[in-house]
């Protein structure tokens, strides 16, 4: 615990991807382990290897306590500027959970981003995604509401269900495992199902690849739950400036800030994290003690656990020994 160290860059203001993926080994045993989600990317390596610590010199590094303190800071979603969110701990579950049994401080994290949670934020009030995502629209008005989702992972799971509770849209989704798009639809559609008759709607559908062209042009809204990709992205352009409807209408990209969105930055009805981000500054600011309270508790019990973490893993006795005496 001692020797991790883990490198940090943030995507709010952020140039390109730097070269450091360029390092990473795929076996189990790897060097680095490196994470990219739509607000951070993370490298996670031992302060043994003198060639990470050479590269990610320039960067932001935390290491031994503090280290595991960001690390657990990070996955119960302390760091996100929607504080308190879940979908990051999945992000990391995803991209690092066949490595638990080589890396022993992973399997603690794990245990400890669940204990916070449970203790301090699951019952945390607190704006999500996808309220966020239903105010985004209403302040975005269109003639049709037809949405198109591209995306069925976390990010896309944590939206959908709010917008499918709202009878007057219709969600088409899309993503290139097809198999994961027919589950979201399925889900979507059961959940519709036991709504009354009267707040039902239209079903969701799942479009193709050979619909999806057609479905842009059809699209009022559109969110992209996929990281940004340049090529891809100058067709998605003239798709949407193609549309078959006159006006109103935006995309919204949820993939990261607009600082990486490339060309779909010269379009004015196209809007990024940041964007749906200051509808939370807005709608935020009366948030009641008790949040801010359960906020500051969770942010102690990071400090303390890492302390713990560290210190247990330089002594002879065991986790539960040192916990006893933390308080």
């Amino acid at each position: 615990m001692r020797n991790l160290c883990v490198a940090h860059l943030s995507k709010s203001g952020a140039g390109p991807l730097p070269s450091a993926p360029a390092l990473l080994s795929s076996g189990p045993n790897g060097e680095i382990l490196f994470l990219d989600t739509c607000q951070r990317w993370l490298w996670v390596f031992s302060s043994k290897s003198e060639r990470a610590c050479s590269h990610f010199s320039q960067l932001e590094v935390f290491r031994g306590e503090e280290a595991y303190r960001f690390l657990l800071s990070v996955a119960t979603g302390l760091e996100s500027r929607l504080q308190g969110e879940t979908n990051i701990f999945g992000q990391i579950k995803e991209a690092w959970g066949n490595q638990v049994s080589h890396h022993g401080w992973m399997q603690k994290l794990f245990e400890d981003t669940k204990e916070i949670r449970s203790l301090y934020l699951n019952s945390l009030g607190r704006p999500s995604y996808g309220k966020l995502v239903a105010e985004f629209l209403k302040q975005h008005p269109s003639d049709k509401g037809t949405i198109l989702i591209l995306g069925a992972g976390d990010i896309a799971k944590s939206v959908v269900p709010e917008l499918n509770a709202n009878p007057h849209l219709s969600l088409s989704l899309w993503n290139r495992s097809p198999e994961k798009a027919e589950r979201l639809r399925d889900e979507l559609n059961m959940n519709r199902s036991l709504q009354a008759p009267s707040c039902q709607g239209a079903p969701a559908i799942q479009i193709s690849n050979d619909q999806l062209d057609q479905a842009w042009k059809e699209a009022s809204h559109v969110l992209i739950c996929i990281p940004f990709e340049s090529r891809d992205d100058l067709h998605r352009i003239s798709l949407w400036n193609s549309r078959e409807l006159s006006a109103g209408g935006a995309v919204l990209h949820l993939g990261g800030f607009k600082s990486q969105s490339g060309p779909w930055q010269a379009e004015a009805d196209f809007y990024a994290l940041d964007d749906l981000f200051s509808l939370q500054t807005e709608n935020d600011t009366d948030v009641g003690q008790q949040r801010l309270k359960q906020l500051a508790r969770a942010r102690r019990a990071c400090i303390e656990k890492a302390k713990l973490r560290v210190l247990g893993s330089s002594l002879s006795h065991g986790w539960e020994d040192l916990a006893a005496f933390a308080f």
